[in-house]
């Protein structure tokens, strides 16, 4: 996969931890999910979290062993409480 290529030639991903995968339609989703199943088959020690516009699909993606996440606030603020520590968005409070 195209995507997955140019992401090792660029980063040393034995050093990354967490990928977020943001999409901005419904269309994007099933790119996202084929990304997602990319990424954790050649990659399978990164954690990868998916937004999620529709409770429905968050299924799908975790079928495909990504985390997901909602954009709001509220959703934001509780994925920062189940990332790990070293997340970048992870908050101490």
């Amino acid at each position: 996969m195209q995507f997955i290529e140019n992401l090792d030639e660029n980063f040393d991903m034995k050093e990354i931890s967490q990928i977020y995968i943001c999409w901005n339609t419904e269309e994007m989703f099933s790119d996202a999910i084929i990304l997602t199943v990319a990424l954790r088959k050649k990659h399978p020690h990164i954690d990868v979290i998916v937004r999620m516009f529709d409770e429905e699909l968050a299924e799908i993606a975790k079928y495909s062993e990504a985390a997901t996440f909602s954009t709001s606030a509220y959703a934001f603020q509780m994925l920062q409480k189940e990332v790990k520590k070293d997340s970048g968005i992870y908050s101490a409070e």
